[in-house]
C-alpha cells in the first residue's frame, strides 16, 4: 500500500457560504463532507461521501448515529478521538490537512479505507465559519497493498526459515567483500559464529594461497554475472582446509546497480575424498595383471580394463555398451553362459576355467570368477569377472602330458630292449656267417640288405630309449656357441648336397649345464628337419641369444611352413609326414629339452618355421 505522507499548513483565508459549497457539492464525482460551523457537531456530506460512510445523503454522521451499527476510526494503527479528524482541526485550529488516511471499522465487521485532504472556511468577518474535506476511497488497492505486503512478510520469514535451516552456507554482504548476513549452515561448514565473522571480509574464509580466488569471485559478481558451481578450497576456523562448491549471484538494487553479492557454499569434502578413492581404486584395477569386466543385467559392458584389453584384443571404446556374449561367446556357449548367470544369481558367484574369444578370431583359456554387483538395497544390478590368463598353465599341462607319454613310450621300449636285441644279435652274427659262404655268394646282396634293415630297427630301439624322460644324463658346464661351431662342417655338408645353404648368428651368451652328447642329437636333429622342410635353394639359420635370464636356441627355416591341422600331432611318436621317416626325431627332440628343463616352442608362417628353444641359466 502506498504510504500517504500526511502534512499540516496554514490555511490561506477563503471566504465561502456552506450552503453554496453543499449545492455545489452534488455535482463532483469525488467524496465531500462539509462542517458548517466551527464545531463540527454536525457534518453533512455528498451522495459519493455518503454511500462510502454508510448513511443517508446529506446526514450528519457521528460515532453514534441512531440505528445505524457503531463505527470505530483508526489512524496508522491507533485509534482515533473526534478532535483528531482532520475536518475538526481545519475547523478548529485553522489548519489545512493533507493525505490524511484513516480506517473506518463498523461493528458488523465492514471496513474502510480512506484518505482526506481538509481546510477551513472563512467567514465575512474573517473568522472560521466551518471546514470542508474532500477523500478518496483506497479501500480495494489498500487491502490489496496489505495483502501483498503481508505476503512479502510471509515469503521473508519462509525464505528465512528455509535459509536458516539449510545445511548449505548462504552468506550475503557488500561489494567490498564485507559480510553481512552468515547463516547456520554457513557456521557448520566454517566453523565461525554469525558474531565472530559479520562485519569481516570473505576473504577470511580463503587460505592465503587462495586469496585471489576470492576477489576473482567478487569482481565476477561485481560486474552483474554469476558463478555457478565453482570448486575451490577454503580454510575452516580450525586452519584445515575444507573443499568447497561455491555459487554466487550480485544483489542489484532498483536502479540496476550491483550493490553486494549473494554466496551458497556446500562442503564437498567428502565426496572429493570419496571421488579420490574410487578413482584410486579404478586405478588400481587398471594396474592388475587380470581382466576385469563389468556387465549391466542387459549384459552391457560397462567397465574393462586395461589388461582386459591386453588379452582379448578389444579396446574398451570398442566393447563398452555393447553385449558381453557377443563380445566373448560364440552361439555354441549359450548352455554355459545360461548356467553361470544362473549360478551367480542363486549361489552370488561362479569360478571355473573358460574359452574366451579373441577379437582376432582365437580363443584365450582363462579362470574366471564371476560375482553379483549389489545396490545399497541389495538388490543385483550387474556383474563383475575377474579373469587370469591360464595358457601358460595350460601349455604346461599340454606339455607334461606329452612328457609322460614320451617318458610311457621310453619305460615300455626299456622293457622290452632287451628282448628284442638279444635275437637280432643272433640273426645279425648268422647272417654274417652265411654271407661269407661260397656257397651263398650269389645271395650276399640280400643278405646285406637284411643285415641293414636289422641295423635300423637297433637304430630305433636306441631312439626309443632315448625318449624316456628319466634317462640319466651326465652334465657339465659348456658353451652352447661351441657345440653348433663344432657341428657347422658336417650341417654345411649335408645341406651342400642338395644346394641349400647354413646360415649362424651367434650372440653372446653364458654357459649352461648340458649333456654334449644329447646337445649335438638335438642340434643335428632340428637342423635336418629344417633341411628336409625346404626346396633347393633354401637356408636355414642358427641362432643363439639372451632373453632376460633365458639362453635361447633358434633354427629357422624357409620352408612353406608347418599346416595348422597337424600342428597338435607334432613331435608325438611315430607321427611324421616324411616317406621314409620314423616320427621319432623331433619326439627325441622334445625329450632331450626335457631332460635339461629347457621348453621348446614353433612358431610357423608361410614362408618358413622357427624352433625355439629355452635354456634357463
Amino acid at each position: 500500500m502506498k504510504n500517504f505522507e500526511v502534512t499540516y499548513r496554514e490555511a490561506k483565508p477563503v471566504e465561502a457560504n456552506a450552503e453554496y459549497l453543499l449545492t455545489a457539492a452534488q455535482l463532483l464525482p469525488a467524496a465531500v463532507s462539509v462542517a458548517p460551523d466551527p464545531s463540527c457537531k454536525t457534518v453533512i456530506h455528498n451522495p459519493v461521501a455518503a454511500d462510502f460512510l454508510r448513511v443517508d445523503i446529506w446526514e450528519g454522521f457521528s460515532y453514534s448515529a441512531p440505528g445505524k451499527p457503531g463505527v470505530r476510526l483508526f489512524h496508522m494503527g491507533k485509534e482515533m478521538t473526534p478532535d483528531d479528524m482532520p475536518l475538526q482541526r481545519s475547523a478548529k485550529l485553522g489548519e489545512g490537512v493533507s493525505n490524511f488516511e484513516i480506517t473506518f471499522i463498523w461493528d458488523d465487521g465492514v471496513e474502510k479505507i480512506s484518505v482526506w485532504n481538509t481546510c477551513p472556511l472563512w467567514g465575512a468577518d474573517g473568522n472560521i465559519s466551518g471546514a470542508v474535506g474532500t477523500f478518496i476511497d483506497v479501500t480495494a488497492p489498500a487491502k490489496q497493498a496489505y495483502r501483498k505486503h503481508e505476503e512479502r512478510e510471509r515469503a521473508v520469514k519462509e525464505l528465512s526459515n528455509v535459509i536458516n535451516s539449510s545445511n548449505d552456507g548462504i552468506i550475503s554482504g557488500r561489494t567490498n567483500g564485507m559480510i553481512q548476513t552468515w547463516n547456520k549452515g554457513a557456521e557448520m561448514i566454517f566453523g565461525y559464529s554469525e558474531k565472530e565473522v559479520i562485519g569481516r571480509n570473505i576473504s577470511v574464509l580463503f587460505p592465503f594461497e587462495h586469496y585471489c580466488k576470492a576477489q576473482t569471485i567478487l569482481d565476477t559478481v561485481d560486474i552483474g554475472d554469476k558463478v555457478n558451481n565453482f570448486e575451490v578450497v577454503c580454510c575452516h576456523k580450525n586452519g584445515r582446509e575444507i573443499n568447497i562448491s561455491l555459487s554466487a549471484a550480485p544483489i542489484i538494487d532498483n536502479t540496476g546497480s550491483t550493490t553486494g553479492f549473494t554466496i551458497i557454499t556446500r562442503d564437498i569434502t567428502e565426496k572429493k575424498h570419496a571421488e579420490e578413492q574410487i578413482l584410486f581404486q579404478a586405478a588400481l584395477l587398471q594396474q592388475v595383471r587380470s581382466a576385469v569386466i563389468a556387465a549391466d543385467l542387459e549384459d552391457r559392458i560397462t567397465y574393462w580394463n586395461n589388461y582386459a584389453e591386453k588379452l582379448f584384443g578389444w579396446k574398451a571404446e570398442e566393447v563398452l555398451g555393447k553385449d558381453i556374449k557377443k563380445v566373448h561367446f560364440c552361439h555354441h556357449d549359450a548352455g554355459k553362459v545360461y548356467h553361470i548367470r544362473s549360478s551367480v544369481f542363486q549361489e552370488g558367484h561362479w569360478e571355473g576355467e573358460l574359452e574366451i574369444r579373441h577379437k582376432d578370431g582365437g580363443t584365450v583359456p582363462v579362470y574366471r570368477v564371476v560375482a553379483a554387483i549389489k545396490n545399497t538395497r541389495g538388490n543385483t544390478v550387474g556383474f563383475v569377472s575377474v579373469s587370469t590368463d591360464i595358457s601358460e598353465k595350460k601349455q604346461v599341462e599340454k606339455q607334461m602330458a606329452y612328457y609322460d607319454r614320451l617318458n610311457l613310450v621310453g619305460e615300455m621300449a626299456a622293457g622290452i630292449a632287451h628282448e628284442v636285441r638279444n635275437p637280432m644279435t643272433s640273426v645279425r652274427g648268422f647272417l654274417q656267417i652265411l654271407e661269407g659262404k661260397e656257397d651263398n655268394v650269389n645271395y650276399r646282396e640280400h643278405y646285406q640288405i637284411m643285415i641293414e634293415e636289422l641295423d635300423r630297427a637297433n637304430s630305433i630301439i636306441t631312439e626309443f630309449l632315448s625318449l624316456a624322460r628319466n634317462k640319466s644324463i651326465e652334465v657339465s658346464r659348456r658353451n652352447l656357441n661351441n657345440v653348433i661351431l663344432g657341428l657347422l662342417p658336417l650341417l654345411r655338408a649335408d645341406a651342400a648336397l642338395d644346394d641349400k645353404s647354413i646360415n649362424i648368428i651367434l650372440g653372446d651368451i653364458p654357459e649352461l649345464l648340458l649333456d654334449e652328447k644329447e646337445i649335438r642329437q638335438l642340434i643335428l636333429n632340428l637342423a635336418k628337419n629344417g633341411l628336409e622342410a625346404m626346396d633347393r635353394g633354401g637356408r636355414i639359420t642358427l641362432k643363439t641369444y639372451q632373453e632376460g635370464k633365458a639362453v635361447v636356441f633358434e633354427v629357422k627355416d624357409t620352408g612353406s611352413g608347418i599346416p595348422e591341422e597337424i600342428m597338435g600331432k607334432i613331435g608325438t611318436p611315430f607321427f611324421t609326414t616324411k616317406e621314409n621317416g620314423t616320427g621319432l626325431g623331433l619326439a627325441v627332440c622334445y625329450s632331450i629339452v626335457g631332460r635339461h628343463n629347457a621348453e621348446i616352442e614353433i612358431d610357423t608362417e608361410k614362408n618358413g618355421t622357427s624352433f625355439i628353444v629355452r635354456f634357463q641359466t
